[in-house]
């Protein structure tokens, strides 16, 4: 071991001189222990902010929290190791070094990895996304590990640093015991504090500006040597300049990455991808303790913008409606406002149709946007609606953003409302009240966080809030997963589809009555045919249509050769639009299958589309699988693969 720099070799010395009175008996090395603090929160806050991001850009909470956080303490473990190698030249100065390589990699660990992301979202336009999960995950790992190694020498040196102001063993534990200290600070402040306030780019810049300040004071008290100060001062001017722009620049980096998210397919090729476009309109992100909630402007139509109106009169009878603003939570895709008219009447108006009859008393559990809202509001016969949801910052957009507020129709503002700031499974585990009806409009199972909304233990409270010859519904993401039709149009479930889990976890939970139903429109639609064929071409002009001299037997010819074009288009709209619900019943009943008109104002659902709703048969075994029951003790949610980043479209 080197020996301290003579003179001011002690930080704790510099900072709080020690008096002549005190010289016989050692004094505890204050600094030292300030900076075991706080290079521990540091050190915490880079491993949970390296996690949240993964979380972000690959779902799987819990997976990619426990994957990175045990990644991190194995390159901690790596760095400690290491740092018996450091500190030749004295452990001021090997510390001062790591804090500045900290600085450097943790302001751009965020950026790093939304630019991994990107990487991977491109080769998926190109087929190759084996290779980019591969190199996604790879350079994500080289980064943890790096940190983690930087991090886990810290603590050696600090340590040594420490015994060598004074010679007690019990020193080193003192600093041990606030390090883990230090880590409950930082574990506590980013999901309460910083993970709320400030997007993830922002809590990077701020704890690699807490390392860099720490470089700065140890440079300055401790670090002897004109040379070894005077490069140290010229790297942290460096450095603070860049931090001090990234928070002046917040705004733009933070718009920067959202667009590499969202509009990847819209970026050029080669280095081209980097620039920023600001042609591409800006992402509106808001930010709770719960989510982040994205609006994003559609830039990018097809033929489904000239083949919708053949399903739906929404635009012909609401012009001003806005259209191709698209909703995400948490990354993950909600709503388009083009088709959104799909989902949710189906939603809304197909358990009443089955029913028979519209509910008085209704209860809606999530749905802050405010769309199932704004047609559940259509019946008069209704007496009230409880909406429960957990994140105000959702429904205060809800109600105030030009956009939803629009497309919602105000829905919030019906006076049958009694909206409630909650918890939706600890409400209908508490509440004491029933109801005619419970809408569920949860997002997709994607984590284990959500997954509990799944549940069995959550659907058996809510079998408890139905009143008799009342009904729950909720999405089912995962239902619509069938095979492609047969000759006679017939479908089946596939392999990926989800139906299993929810069945059996309902049947735990109590329900006799379970009908899942889907949002099935027809692929007969002339409508549509003339709507597709006006919009595409034959590549290149065709002998066989050249040679023929009658323009209207040449169009004839030419249909006949889109004919199977067009039956794939339309049959690829109307299966991207397919949503999955299911219909649920206290007690053994049945459900009309026949339709009845209930007076209220629809552009899309009929009575040919309510029958194709339940025109597939599920299976129902008679016994229950516990292996398939999604429970909170033992979650069989999320079916997503771990392994695969997610994409916003």
């Amino acid at each position: 071991m080197s020996a301290s720099p003579p003179n001011r070799s002690h930080l704790a010395d510099a900072v709080l001189p020690r008096r002549e009175s005190d010289a016989a008996r050692p004094r505890a090395p204050t600094a030292v222990f300030v900076l075991a603090v706080t290079l521990s929160a540091c050190s915490i806050l880079y491993e949970l902010l390296i996690a949240q991001t993964m979380a972000m850009l690959a779902a799987n909470t819990v997976v990619w929290y426990s994957m990175v956080i045990g990644a991190f303490l194995g390159a901690m473990g790596l760095g400690a190791w290491w740092s018996r190698r450091l500190g030749r030249r004295g452990p001021w100065p090997t510390l001062v070094r790591i804090e500045l390589a900290l600085t450097a990699l943790g302001a751009a660990v965020v950026p790093l990895v939304h630019l991994g992301h990107l990487g991977y979202a491109r080769c998926t336009l190109t087929g190759q996304a084996g290779l980019a999960i591969a190199s996604f995950y790879g350079g994500a790992a080289l980064l943890v590990i790096a940190i983690g190694v930087l991090t886990g020498a810290e603590l050696p040196l600090l340590m040594r640093i420490a015994r060598e102001d004074r010679a007690d063993r019990g020193v080193e534990n003192v600093v041990l015991g606030l390090d883990y200290f230090g880590s409950l600070v930082g574990a506590v402040l980013f999901p309460l504090v910083l993970l709320p306030a400030l997007p993830l780019s922002a809590i990077g810049f701020g704890v690699a500006l807490v390392n860099l300040v720490s470089a700065a004071v140890v440079s300055t008290f401790v670090v002897a040597g004109r040379r070894a100060r005077w490069l140290s001062r010229l790297v942290i001017a460096g450095l603070a300049v860049t931090l001090v722009a990234g928070f002046l620049h917040l705004g733009r980096i933070e718009q920067y990455l959202l667009k590499r998210y969202y509009y990847y397919d819209q970026l050029a090729g080669g280095f081209g991808v980097l620039a920023p476009r600001d042609d591409l309109p800006d992402v509106l992100r808001s930010s709770s303790p719960y989510q982040k909630i994205d609006l994003v402007r559609r830039v990018e139509t097809d033929f489904s913008v000239g083949l919708m109106p053949a399903y739906s009169d929404k635009l012909a009878r609401h012009p001003g409606f806005p259209v191709d603003q698209v909703l995400f939570l948490n990354g993950d895709y909600q709503t388009d406002t083009r088709y959104e008219e799909v989902y949710h009447e189906w939603f809304a108006h197909v358990p009443i149709v089955a029913n028979g009859r519209p509910p008085r008393d209704v209860l809606l559990l999530g749905g802050g946007d405010g769309f199932l809202l704004r047609e559940l509001v259509k019946y008069d016969a209704i007496e009230s609606i409880t909406h429960v949801d957990i994140d105000p910052t959702l429904i205060e957009l809800a109600k105030t953003n030009d956009v939803l507020h629009r497309a919602n129709r105000d829905a919030f503002r019906d006076p049958r409302l009694d909206s409630l700031v909650t918890d939706g499974y600890r409400f209908v585990r508490e509440s004491e009240r029933t109801f005619d009806a419970i809408y569920i409009d949860f997002p997709v199972a994607a984590d284990y966080d959500l997954a509990k909304l799944y549940s069995r233990e959550f659907f058996h409270f809510v079998r408890r809030r139905i009143a008799p010859g009342g009904f729950a519904v909720f999405d089912s993401t995962g239902t619509s997963h069938l095979t492609t039709p047969n000759e006679d149009g017939e479908r089946w479930i596939s392999p990926a589809n989800d139906w299993s889990i929810y069945y059996h976890t309902l049947r735990r939970a109590g329900f006799p009555t379970i009908v899942p139903y889907l949002t099935t429109l027809e692929l007969d639609n002339q409508e549509a045919r003339e709507a597709v064929l006006s919009q595409i071409e034959i590549e290149g002009e065709v002998a066989a249509l050249e040679a023929i001299d009658d323009p209207a037997e040449r169009e004839a010819e030419r249909r006949r050769m889109l004919s199977d074009v067009v039956d794939r288009l339309i049959y690829s709209h109307v299966i991207s639009l397919e949503q999955g619900f299911v219909l649920l019943a206290p007690e053994e009943r049945e459900f009309s299958t026949e339709w009845t008109d209930l007076g209220v104002d629809l552009h899309l659902l009929d009575a040919e589309r309510f029958a194709l709703a339940f025109d597939v048969e599920f299976p129902k075994p008679s016994a229950v699988d516990p292996a398939q029951v999604n429970s909170i003790m033992r979650p069989t949610f999320p079916t997503l693969p771990w392994w695969r980043p997610r994409l916003p479209f």
